[in-house]
């Protein structure tokens, strides 16, 4: 670093740079590397430069990528030493437009310039002042830049197990929710919306169970934007998805990336070869219709008439009757471009879902915008991104579908007078009615912005700053007349209203450090600062004795003695958080080693405000090593055989707050009283998730065949969850505790083969694999049981089993071996001592005749991808396949018996499975069906227009996709997709494996589209 000196202010004091950067190699740890940096920054902060103390030779130029003459911005250009292999300390990148300026000392004559994804050069400079360089794609390396926690890497450099999707690999069709676009692609990654309910997220679970009492979902990333919701991007505006796996990799991102990260890239704009304006537009739009997929088998009107049922003189399908054909249809354009130093895109999307269950969808908004600019002679690049999203949503009510099943076929929909026909029967109500009288609607909004700034302050050191806001609100609304039996009857009427609120601020500031010590050898280095404030509210409030609307939803009739304001007929209940905060330092080394050896360790201390005072602080270390053996090894048909070890430590957060503190509850009976609802816990502390990862990436057949094996175990420790205390030493009998530990174990494949190339034709094949199994190491006691079954009349069955050194998912009951005289079921002796004890409460009884039924986790799934091209024709296809796990049939659980006095007023489930002569309902083995399945998830076939004689046009294409296209399947039930958590149980994620009956009917769709570029 010596020779530089002053132009307008000195930007380097010698020897005291050269003190700080040897002080960074020779670090030891994390914390010496933060204070070199600290160190480095004071040092750059008080001085500038851009000169040198001897007489160069400025060179200039552009660096573009050969094949189609566009700019590659952030090149690496580097002068070398005579030996042409050494690298000086000399050394710049691209502009935004490519450009490059660099100042090379008379002695030295060749030029490295390198790009993620291209061939290096070494050029010869031969007294030239102006040397234009176009790469060449590095076929083996190209799109296989990775984005990981704050930064990229090469895919060559990752030690962790991650994966890589880009626009070509997602799943195609009829998609609102950007999650599926990675249904069944990547190993470990369960996409899971069963039924497919418009209005309701998809469940994320990256390699089975995370966190028992804390947050369950991956930590989603966008364009830097921790904690960015999905709902928030429209899939048509994703360039490429990242999702980090194991602990190695998410370890950097602390409590928050516990349960894996999926890192979005939106897509930019990009601008022309030589710097000139250049404006592209894009267009895609499709169609779809939607329809029931499976309807619930149950009696028609004559064979519930024959079986002893109540003909009330009507035949009517009132599944068919709340169902319906969706109609859906999605437009998004985009207009990008850029010119110089600048380019920008911008989008709007707007989004008519229809779902199939009537009254539900949503109408939806989205717009998007990226600018990005480059100044201060391209030391300076700014990065602004903003997106909002308006959503108007129609709940409809999935009730509708339960009673659809069990409303008596032979009951009309209305009387003769037209008002809606209804018994007065327990849990019975006409399914039409329930979906025609009362409204359920609602409106979320979302809006996030952020800017990102990086600072080029030497050619080795970048700083970088993220300052971000997410603001989401969401109301909803309901009304019940007082002539609706569903919910308006008792209350005389009732009116409900919801709103929530949140505001999410982030700050993060960096350094990052990039080095080629050697031509061997190169080194990064990041450390940095991360603010996050988080703060939620809510709101109901319910009005019994609410006036009947007699004369239409707007128009209220205020007639007769309506008191609504009076105490007896309001409910009002509210919640704020704290202003609740994490604060982080992180520091990262990344060090290679020949191209071929890698190490990358990372640390994070996080402090949260969620915490009390004195386990507020958490630290998260990460390490990993690689290396790819092939450089090594003399097989021409061996590319690549990267070996990979990781270990990484995160931790979760609860997800309520003051639970160091006591909690109250406040009810206005009596005059107002105040009582503690929760017992405060000084003693929680964070969950804590170690995970260890073995991995080997390989290429082999000059890359036609490439994958990876992954193998992990992870212990999650002090996992929180709330349980029963004393009331002698505990007021409120509950408070949350760090109450066990699990640990997961299992396995992931992929493999991609080019099966076929030609000029005509290419096959590229894949499949996914991943299997795990979740063992409960430590617990609150030796065996619980959760999940109630629910009523009518089996309110005390529960029907999952938890215990220590055991599997998690155990669906645990009595086993069916037959009926009796009277038409109850009878139960085998399963300890063969003379005495059946099945009664609903005797499940963990010792001399109980219970056993495992089944497991609601699948022992394996597994996806096979295909992608097919023959000129201009393109087939893509996915089948998706789970076996191993069961679910409890509900609706067979409650329905199929035939009751002598329920057949009178309540259909029956019919199938293959039922019992003659059983009379009554009792959960059994009867109920638990194997739930194995293969599906046609998605195919879409493509057709690209030759646009060449088309000066406007730079893209036409079109398409058809059919999704669910069918599944094979023994399960009698609507979808044999895992349940992994009960919904009704507060999503208890120890209850996976039951088909509740409140779940929405899954639908198959047919979509048409076209996707257009000028």
């Amino acid at each position: 670093m010596n020779g530089y000196k002053l132009r307008k202010i000195s930007l380097f004091k010698p020897g005291l740079m050269n003190s700080i950067i040897t002080d960074l190699f020779s670090a030891r740890s994390a914390t010496s590397i933060l204070k070199g940096f600290v160190a480095f920054s004071l040092v750059i902060g008080l001085s500038v430069t851009d000169s040198f103390a001897q007489e160069r030779v400025e060179v200039t130029g552009v660096v573009t990528d050969a094949a189609d003459g566009s700019p590659l911005p952030g090149a690496s250009i580097v002068v070398l030493e005579s030996d042409e292999v050494t690298g000086t300390m000399i050394g710049t990148t691209s502009g935004m437009d490519g450009s490059y300026t660099i100042s090379v000392p008379p002695s030295l004559n060749v030029l490295r310039v390198t790009f993620i994804g291209y061939i290096p050069q070494n050029i010869t400079i031969d007294g030239r002042t102006e040397v234009d360089i176009a790469l060449q794609q590095d076929i083996r390396l190209l799109d296989d830049v990775v984005v990981v926690g704050y930064g990229v890497q090469d895919q060559r450099e990752i030690t962790s197990a991650v994966a890589t999707l880009d626009v070509e690999q997602f799943n195609k069709g009829n998609i609102s929710d950007a999650s599926q676009l990675l249904q069944g692609k990547v190993a470990g990654l369960i996409v899971n919306n069963r039924g497919g309910n418009p209005n309701r997220s998809s469940t994320l679970r990256l390699r089975g169970i995370s966190t028992v009492g804390a947050n369950t979902e991956p930590l989603v990333v966008i364009d830097g934007v921790l904690g960015a919701s999905l709902d928030n991007v429209d899939p048509n505006d994703i360039a490429s998805i990242d999702v980090l796996k194991d602990g190695s990799a998410s370890a950097i991102y602390g409590t928050r990336g516990s349960s894996g990260v999926i890192l979005v890239t939106t897509k930019t704009g990009q601008a022309s070869a030589d710097g000139t304006s250049l404006v592209r537009a894009e267009y895609n739009g499709y169609l779809s219709s939607s329809s029931v997929e499976n309807n619930q088998p149950i009696m028609t009107a004559s064979e519930y008439v024959n079986a002893g049922g109540n003909d009330l003189g009507s035949v009517t399908d009132w599944q068919d009757l709340v169902t319906r054909t969706g109609i859906s249809n999605v437009h998004n354009l985009a207009i990008s471009g850029g010119a110089s130093n600048t380019t920008y895109r911008v989008s709007t999307n707007f989004r008519n879902v229809q779902g199939v269950l009537e009254n539900s969808g949503f109408e939806q908004l989205n717009a998007r915008a990226n600018l990005n600019h480059t100044t201060l002679n391209d030391r300076l690049n700014i990065s602004l991104n903003a997106s909002s999203t308006k959503r108007d949503i129609s709940n409809s009510f999935e009730e509708a579908l339960r009673y659809a099943v069990l409303y008596n076929p032979t009951a009309p929909i209305r009387f003769d007078n037209g008002e809606f026909f209804q018994a007065v029967l327990f849990d019975n109500y006409n399914p039409a009615a329930i979906i025609e009288q009362n409204v359920s609607e609602g409106e979320s909004t979302r809006l996030n912005f952020n800017m990102i700034a990086r600072l080029t302050l030497t050619d080795y050191l970048e700083i970088s700053t993220n300052i971000a806001r997410q603001f989401q609100s969401y109301n909803n609304n309901e009304y019940y007349p007082s002539s609706s039996f569903f919910r308006g009857l008792d209350p005389g009427g009732l009116a409900v209203r919801y709103n929530n609120d949140s505001d999410f601020t982030l700050l993060e500031s960096y350094a990052t450090f990039r080095n080629a010590v050697s031509d061997r050898i190169n080194l990064t280095a990041t450390g940095g600062y991360s603010f996050q404030e988080q703060f939620y509210q809510e709101l109901r409030v319910a009005l019994g004795n609410f006036p009947t609307d007699v004369n239409g939803y707007h128009d209220i009739d205020l007639s007769g003695d309506r008191v609504v304001g009076g105490t007896g007929n309001v409910d009002i209940s509210s919640y704020a958080s704290p202003n609740e905060r994490i604060i982080a330092f992180f520091g990262r080394v990344n060090f290679t080693f020949d191209s071929s050896i890698f190490l990358n360790a990372s640390f994070r201390r996080e402090g949260s405000t969620k915490l009390g005072p004195e386990n507020q602080w958490g630290n998260f270390p990460a390490v990993s090593v690689g290396a790819d053996l092939a450089r090594y090894m003399d097989f021409d048909q061996i590319s690549q055989l990267k070996v990979r070890l990781g270990y990484g430590v995160t931790g979760a957060l609860p997800s309520a707050n003051g639970l160091s503190q006591n909690q109250f509850d406040y009810s206005f009976a009596g005059g107002g009283t105040v009582s503690r609802a929760r017992d405060g816990n000084d003693d929680l502390k964070w969950e804590e998730k170690t995970e260890i990862n073995l991995g080997i990436d390989y290429g082999l057949l000059g890359d036609r065949v490439t994958g990876s094996v992954d193998v992990y175990t992870r212990d999650i420790d002090d996992f929180i969850l709330e349980v029963a205390v004393p009331t002698d030493q505990f007021p409120s009998g509950s408070q949350i505790q760090n109450a066990g530990s699990l640990q997961t174990q299992g396995l992931e494949i992929l493999v991609n083969f080019d099966a076929y190339n030609s000029s005509d034709f290419q096959w590229n094949t894949g499949i996914v694999f991943d299997t795990y199994r979740t063992e409960l190491k430590e617990y609150i006691t030796d065996q619980q049981m959760r999940a109630n079954l629910g009523s009518p009349g089996q309110n005390s069955t529960s029907l999952i089993r938890v215990k220590e050194g055991e599997e998690i998912g155990q669906i645990w009951g009595p086993v069916f071996d037959g009926v009796d005289a009277n038409g109850a079921p009878i139960f085998k002796d399963l300890n063969g001592d003379g005495e059946v004890i099945s009664g609903q409460g005797d499940a963990l009884n010792e001399n109980a005749d219970f056993q495992v039924l089944g497991n609601g986790i699948p022992d394996f799934s597994l996806s096979w991808t295909n992608n097919m091209n023959y000129k201009n024709w393109n087939l893509n296809f996915l089948i998706r396949s789970v076996f191993g796990h069961s679910l409890v049939n509900t609706f067979r659980a409650f329905y199929e018996p035939i009751d002598p006095g329920a057949i009178n007023s309540y259909n029956r489930v019919i199938t293959e499975k039922a019992v003659d002569g059983l009379m009554f309902s009792q959960f059994s083995s009867l109920y638990v069906e194997p739930a194995d399945f293969v599906k046609l998830d998605n195919v879409t076939l493509t057709y690209n227009f030759d646009v060449n004689a088309f000066d406007f046009l730079t893209r036409l294409s079109a398409y058809a996709t059919v999704e669910n296209a069918f599944t094979i399947t023994d399960y009698t039930g609507i979808d044999p997709e895992p349940v992994l958590l009960d919904r009704s149980s507060n999503n208890d994620v120890l209850a996976p494996g039951i088909d509740r009956r409140t779940n929405y009917f899954s639908a198959r769709t047919f979509s048409i589209g076209i996707n257009v570029g000028f």
